[in-house]
Parts: C-alpha cells; sequence; structure tokens
C-alpha cells in the first residue's frame, strides 16, 4: 500500500462560475477553506497581492472549485499536476 500525501486537498469541477463561487462560500462558512478557481478570482487574488495557483499549490486551500475553462489552461498543470 503506498503513502497517502500530508496534505491531502480536494479539487471539485462546477459547470459554472457562480454556483462555484456559491459552493466556496457556503463551505467557508462552515470553516473550510475553499476557493473558487476562475478568472476572476485569479485576477482578484493577483489585484489584492497574491498568487492563487501558488496557494492552490502549497496546499494552502482544502477544497478548490474550478471552471472547466481554467482547468483546462495551461496555468492549471502546475497545481493540479504535482503529485504531491
Amino acid at each position: 500500500m503506498g503513502v497517502l500525501p500530508r496534505n491531502r486537498v480536494i479539487i471539485m469541477i462546477t459547470p459554472l462560475i457562480a454556483l462555484g463561487d456559491t459552493q466556496a462560500a457556503e463551505m467557508c462558512s462552515l470553516n473550510i477553506k475553499a476557493v473558487a478557481v476562475h478568472s476572476n478570482s485569479i485576477q482578484t487574488a493577483c489585484e489584492e497581492g497574491h498568487n492563487l495557483l501558488d496557494e492552490i499549490w502549497q496546499c494552502q486551500w482544502l477544497v478548490s472549485i474550478w471552471s472547466p475553462e481554467k482547468l483546462h489552461a495551461a496555468e492549471a498543470n502546475v497545481a493540479l499536476q504535482d503529485p504531491t
């Protein structure tokens, strides 16, 4: 049996940006660190001085809810294909 990674995260795919935003907000209200990942959320994070994709890659978010457009973007590969 293999060793489980120390930092477990949940990746969800949502068909609608608004649905992802709502799901992330509901999880946050339950003290679950969740974020919706789409062009607007990445841009907002950048304007606030942080890199959302780096935070996801560093397992700072327990749940990341991805829009299909960002899931297929080249920048998603860094966060999603890391074996850790």
